[in-house]
């Protein structure tokens, strides 16, 4: 997918979901107030998000997200990473983790 195909699908279904007048979206219009989000509205843009890609959306990257070019580019990101099959910054967490804690009971839990 390319970033032209993305910013066209994200802005249909914002204008579908929100409905919100599609020339009211540009890069440089700041997000929250165009769609006029409060924070259920929040919760309801990332289901959308992570219906309409398939990837996961963790709360944390929305504090950066300002305008929509700001959502375009972080969208765009995780579709490239998810199909370079880094599907999320909590998955590669979770994995790490769980390799960490493996490797801290190296006697299958016996003791001697």
């Amino acid at each position: 997918m390319t970033k032209e195909e993305l910013i066209e699908r994200v802005n249909e279904f914002l204008v579908e979901e929100f409905e919100v007048d599609g020339d009211a979206i540009s890069p440089e219009a700041n997000l929250q107030e165009t769609l006029d989000l409060d924070s259920l509205d929040y919760v309801d843009l990332v289901v959308v998000i992570e219906s309409n890609f398939g990837f996961k959306v963790v709360g944390e990257d929305f504090v950066d997200i300002k305008t929509f070019a700001d959502f375009y580019d972080y969208a765009y990101q995780k579709v490239l990473d998810k199909e370079a099959g880094i599907d999320s910054k909590v998955e590669a967490e979770a994995t790490a983790e769980a390799a960490a804690t493996e490797g801290e009971d190296n006697t299958g839990g016996e003791t001697a």
